[in-house]
C-alpha cells in the first residue's frame, strides 16, 4: 500500500475535516499542484474562490459519513492555474477518533479538454444543421419501411416542427407531396448502395433538390444520408436568364425585321392607294383585302419595333375608368362585328393612377383584342375596375374556349401564341409595360368557361401626385 501511495500517478493526501489541515501527501500531489513538500497546507489553498459552495456542500456531505465517489470539479495549483480533476474523498476515524479524510485525485484536464472540444463541435454542427435552409436527414430500413434515425434543418424551426418527433417513424409518413411512390424508388436505390439525386415539386409549386447518400460498414449499407435543399429561387433565376437572352436575341431579330419590312409596306401600301383611287367595284374588294392584311403587317411590325428598342415613357396621372370606357368605345365597331358585348362595371370610386397614358391604351387593346379573338362566335367581355389597399385593379374576361392551366405559365414569353396567325409579342409587351408600371399581370381561366386577365396597379404614394416617378421624369431619369 505504501508503495502505490508513493508511486500512482493520482495525487492522494489525508486532512484533518475540522481544520482542514492537510497531515500526509503523497510525491504525485506536490508534482500536481506545485507545493513544496515541506510546505504546511490546508485543503482550502486548492479550493477556486467560485467553488467555495461546492466545497462546503462535499464537507457537510463527509461530515455525514457520506463518500464521494469520482466527482468532477476544478481545483487550483499553487501557482493559481486551474486544473480538471476527478475526485474520491472517503471519511474515517484514527485511533483518537479525529474524523479524517483520504481523497485521491486525478488529473483529468486532457480529457475534459477533449470533451469541451467534442461538445463544442457538437454544438456548431447543431447550431449548422439548425441554420440549414433545407433538411438533413438519416434512414435506414427496419424490417420492410424506412425509418429516420435523424431529422433536422431551419425548415422544421420554421414550421415549429420538433426534429425528435419524426425519429424512428416511417419515411413515408413525413411525404407531404403525392410523389410517395417514386420517393420509394430512390430510397430502395440508395438502401442498394446507389447514390440518387433527384428534382420534385411540392403542391404550393417549390422546387426541391434531394441527395441520397449510402453509409457503408463492413461492406453493407447501415444508413443513407440525405438532404433536402429548396432551389425555387435557383430555378426561377434560371428561367430569369434563360427569358433575358431569349428576349435580346429578339430584340436583335426585331430591329433587323422591322427594318427590312417597313419599307417594302410603305411602298406597296401606297401604290394600292394609288389603284384603288382608278380601281373598278370588282378589283376594289381585292384592294381593299390587301390593304387590311397590310395594315395587320404594319401592326406586327410596330409589335416588333416596341420589343427592339426602348420606348420613352411620360408619366401622368390617369382615370383609369375614363380610360377603359375611351377604349371600349374605340373597339365598339369590331366588337359589333363580331356580336361582342362589352361591360364596364365600376366598384366604388377610384384614384387616379400615375401611369403612360398611350402605353397603358396599348396594354388595354392588346388585352381587348385577344379576348375578341378568343369568341369567334360572339359572347360577352366584362371589365371590372376595383380600389383595394395598396392597388387597383383592373379585371378583363372573356367566354371564349379558355387556356389549359399547364400552357398559362408561358404566356408572355416571345413567339409564343395559341393564335393561328400570332406572334406572342403582344402579352409580351404589355406584360413588359405593366410591370415598368410596378404592376402585375394574372391569367386565370377555365376550359370552355373563358378566361380573366387581372392587371394590378400600384396606388401607394410612391405612384401618388408629384411623386418619386415624375420627379425623376422632370430630371431626365426616366426615358
Amino acid at each position: 500500500m505504501n508503495l502505490l501511495f508513493k508511486n500512482t500517478e493520482d495525487a492522494i493526501f489525508i486532512y484533518n475535516l475540522k481544520d482542514k489541515e492537510i497531515i500526509r501527501r503523497n510525491p504525485a500531489f506536490t508534482r500536481m499542484f506545485g507545493y513544496d513538500a515541506n510546505d504546511r497546507l490546508h485543503v482550502t489553498c486548492l479550493i477556486p474562490p467560485d467553488r467555495q459552495f461546492e466545497f462546503n456542500k462535499l464537507i457537510y456531505q463527509l461530515a455525514e459519513g457520506q463518500s464521494i465517489v469520482d466527482f468532477k470539479t476544478v481545483r487550483k495549483r499553487e501557482d493559481g492555474s486551474y486544473i480538471d480533476v476527478s475526485m474520491t474523498v472517503s471519511p474515517m476515524h484514527n485511533v483518537t477518533g479525529e474524523l479524517l479524510c483520504a481523497a485521491i485525485i486525478r488529473d483529468i484536464s486532457d480529457q475534459t479538454k477533449a470533451e469541451r472540444e467534442l461538445k463544442k463541435a457538437k454544438k456548431e454542427l447543431q447550431e449548422i444543421m439548425e441554420e440549414y435552409r433545407g433538411l438533413i436527414f438519416k434512414f435506414k430500413k427496419e424490417k420492410n419501411d424506412f425509418v429516420y434515425t435523424l431529422m433536422d434543418g431551419k425548415v422544421l424551426y420554421e414550421r415549429n416542427d420538433d426534429p425528435k418527433k419524426f425519429i424512428g417513424r416511417p419515411v413515408q409518413e413525413a411525404y407531404q407531396c403525392s410523389q410517395g411512390d417514386l420517393f420509394n424508388k430512390y430510397n430502395e436505390r440508395a438502401w442498394l448502395g446507389e447514390e440518387v439525386e433527384f428534382q420534385f415539386e411540392d403542391e404550393n409549386g417549390m422546387v426541391f433538390l434531394t441527395s441520397l447518400k449510402p453509409i457503408w460498414q463492413q461492406g453493407q449499407v447501415t444508413e443513407v444520408l440525405g438532404n433536402v435543399v429548396d432551389i425555387t429561387s435557383l430555378i426561377k433565376a434560371e428561367e430569369l436568364l434563360r427569358r433575358t437572352e431569349k428576349l435580346s436575341v429578339v430584340g436583335e431579330l426585331a430591329a433587323g425585321f422591322a427594318h427590312e419590312i417597313r419599307n417594302p409596306l410603305t411602298t406597296l401600301k401606297g401604290f394600292l392607294q394609288l389603284i384603288q383611287l382608278d380601281a373598278d367595284e370588282k378589283n376594289m374588294n381585292y384592294v381593299k383585302i390587301m390593304l387590311n392584311e397590310i395594315d395587320r403587317l404594319e401592326m406586327i411590325t410596330n409589335e416588333f419595333m416596341v420589343v427592339a428598342k426602348p420606348q420613352a415613357v411620360k408619366y401622368e396621372m390617369e382615370d383609369m375608368e375614363q380610360m377603359i370606357e375611351s377604349v371600349t368605345q374605340f373597339l365598339q365597331p369590331q366588337a359589333l362585328l363580331n356580336n361582342i358585348e362589352m361591360i364596364n362595371l365600376v366598384e366604388g370610386p377610384l384614384e387616379k393612377i400615375c401611369c403612360d397614358p398611350h402605353q397603358m391604351r396599348q396594354v388595354f387593346i392588346n388585352i381587348y383584342k385577344n379576348a375578341m379573338e378568343a369568341m369567334p362566335s360572339g359572347g360577352m367581355i366584362t371589365t371590372n375596375l376595383a380600389l383595394n389597399t395598396n392597388y387597383m385593379t383592373i379585371s378583363i374576361t372573356d367566354q371564349g374556349g379558355g387556356i389549359p392551366a399547364e400552357l398559362i405559365p408561358k404566356l408572355g414569353e416571345p413567339f409564343y401564341t395559341l393564335k393561328e396567325k400570332g406572334t406572342g409579342l403582344g402579352l409580351m409587351v404589355s406584360k413588359k409595360i405593366i410591370e415598368t408600371h410596378g404592376g402585375e399581370l394574372q391569367i386565370e381561366s377555365e376550359t370552355n368557361v373563358g378566361t380573366t386577365m387581372t392587371i394590378y396597379l400600384p396606388i401607394d404614394s410612391i405612384y401618388k401626385g408629384e411623386n418619386k416617378l415624375l420627379e425623376r421624369q422632370k430630371e431626365g431619369e426616366i426615358v
